[in-house]
């Protein structure tokens, strides 16, 4: 066999692998509130108790099948939630606690998900078999996100061919035209951890600078947790920028996926006297216009992911030994290590 040819997998990705996936950011849960999400092919609800515990489950009542979400006219009581249907209630553990009439029977529960709250975000885990989470996501240095933006859209997409980008560096080149690339360590695979290190050239345009295209020399380091969530330390030395950039990929219904495209500046770049203004002021704005310059730049690779077709047995290129190693990696994310098993 060649030795950069993929071994022989089935063609079909199964849409929704194993892992951590973000649902919101925390903010936008406020304290004894409640919310629904399509995720991983199912309704479900994130809830906030009266004590900010965070419940993600599955968004219908297990009596006889209403959905809770408040557009369905499910309810928050006294730290519960109610049905709309028949008023059964449920605690913040899933369990039910009250029906219509009678004793509440014990099998009365919401089929609930580990979630964890991290890095101002809601995460929620999803495994096929339902084995319990045996990884957790990292936690990022700093404590305050203020200054992060976002820019959120649903694509046609599967996470796993989305996150093989931040191995398949000949892409920079060829579709975003960054020039000068070189890999300033071995990609490192560690478990549930993927970690790649690049240094390129590139332009910055964003609306402040539209006049001019500057270049510069960039290095990223990028951190790729599951096939869900991607994170980019990105530092221009020559204009003394430092950023970081957030990527979520999070499945929907089996066809589409919600995509985040985040960042923060941490601080201006030394370019018409942007460094000179009020941090406070600048570097939310910054932040605004790097995510949406992120998205731009995103937007060249889902016209191709739109349409593309996931190749099991791939010939790969010498250059390409990472893509190889990545798939390698992705296999832990499916059930039995079948990472292109049709979803049942």
């Amino acid at each position: 066999m060649d030795r950069w040819m993929m071994p022989s997998m089935n063609t079909a990705l199964d849409p929704f692998p194993n892992g951590w996936y973000v649902l919101a950011e925390s903010k936008d849960l406020a304290a004894n509130t409640h919310m629904a999400r399509t995720w991983m092919g199912r309704e479900v609800i994130m809830w906030r108790d009266q004590d900010g515990d965070v419940l993600v489950a599955d968004a219908f009542c297990p009596h006889l099948g209403a959905h809770l979400g408040p557009e369905a006219g499910g309810l928050l009581k006294d730290n519960k939630l109610v049905c709309p249907f028949h008023g059964f209630e449920y605690a913040h553990s899933g369990q039910c606690v009250k029906v219509a009439q009678g004793a509440v029977p014990g099998a009365i529960k919401l089929h609930t998900y580990p979630a964890h709250e991290i890095n101002g975000l809601i995460c929620a885990y999803y495994d096929r078999t339902g084995k319990a989470p045996e990884w957790s996501v990292p936690e990022v240095p700093e404590s305050d996100f203020t200054h992060r933006a976002f820019v959120k859209r649903r694509i046609r997409a599967h996470p796993q061919m989305t996150s093989e980008n931040s191995v398949d560096w000949s892409h920079l080149l060829y579709l975003h035209g960054y020039d000068n690339l070189e890999q300033r360590a071995d990609t490192e695979i560690d478990g549930p951890f993927l970690n790649a290190y690049y240094a390129f050239n590139r332009s910055m345009l964003t609306p402040v600078l539209n006049r001019f295209r500057f270049r510069f020399r960039f290095e990223v380091d990028i951190s790729v947790w599951g096939l869900g969530i991607s994170i980019v330390n990105v530092h221009a030395p020559e204009i003394g920028l430092k950023a970081r950039q957030w990527v979520f990929a999070t499945p929907s219904d089996g066809e589409y996926m919600d995509y985040w495209m985040g960042a923060h500046v941490f601080s201006a770049p030394r370019l018409g006297g942007l460094h000179w203004l009020p941090q406070g002021f600048i570097l939310p704005r910054l932040s605004k216009l790097f995510a949406q310059e992120l998205s731009t730049e995103v937007s060249f690779d889902e016209k191709v992911w739109s349409r593309m077709a996931f190749q099991p047995n791939p010939r790969l290129c010498q250059t390409d030994r990472d893509i190889f190693r990545y798939r390698r990696y992705c296999e832990q994310f499916y059930p039995d290590n079948e990472s292109c098993q049709p979803s049942a």
